[in-house]
């Protein structure tokens, strides 16, 4: 019994852990910048399959707004969070 006690323990711990990594990751800059780039990457790609004139300097304006919308996104949901304790 004793065992199994400890053996929950552990997992819980493991669980715990990992859960804090992902909140880390959430609010990281590092995942901002990645979000920038690849979106900055696909549209960019995107819109030199298409033919877009200057499509490297095109496809910054989406890439912008989506940086704008995942900093946005967490300025609310730090709201609704506080709203909701």
């Amino acid at each position: 019994m004793n065992e199994d006690i400890k053996r929950e323990i552990e997992i819980i711990k493991k669980y715990q852990k990992n859960r804090e990594l992902e909140k880390l990751w959430e609010i990281s800059l590092t995942r901002k910048i990645s979000y920038f780039i690849l979106t900055y990457s696909s549209v960019s790609l995107f819109f030199i399959i298409i033919g877009i004139d200057r499509p490297l300097v095109r496809a910054i304006i989406p890439s912008v707004v989506y940086y704008l919308f995942l900093v946005s996104i967490d300025l609310v949901k730090k709201w609704w969070i506080e709203s909701h304790k």
